[in-house]
């Protein structure tokens, strides 16, 4: 698993990406554009949290999750492994949401069957 981690930050120095690469930071965010939406990973050691923008522009998708986990550092990434999560969910969420959009049938009031022996007690 040869996965690269680049980061545009001047504080982050190439040997600490390598050094990191091997193992993402548990109080760390990670931030990628995948398939031209925004999306984020929060490493945890029972499985990761995956976060959507979806239309949710990018300073308040940001600003929602500063919100939520306030002590975690932010970062954003271009890291295979990430990118393939985060497009995993983000397939997922569109599946989901294409499925809740079907029109369901209408309930018709008294469409259900009923027994023969409550009816003849009436």
């Amino acid at each position: 698993m040869n996965k690269q981690l680049r980061i545009p930050f001047p504080d982050y120095t190439p040997e600490e990406q390598e050094r990191d690469a091997a193992g993402l930071k548990l109080n760390e965010i990670y931030f990628m554009k995948v398939k031209g939406e925004w999306g984020a990973l929060m490493p945890r050691k029972y499985g990761n949290v995956i976060f959507n923008a979806g239309k949710t522009p990018f300073v308040d998708f940001v600003k929602g999750i500063i919100e939520d986990y306030p002590f975690y550092k932010l970062r954003c990434v271009q890291n295979e492994g990430i990118a393939e999560k985060i497009a995993e969910y983000q397939d997922a969420a569109m599946l989901r949401d294409a499925a809740s959009h079907k029109q369901a049938a209408p309930a018709v009031r008294g469409s259900l069957p009923v027994s023969r022996g409550m009816d003849e007690g009436r």
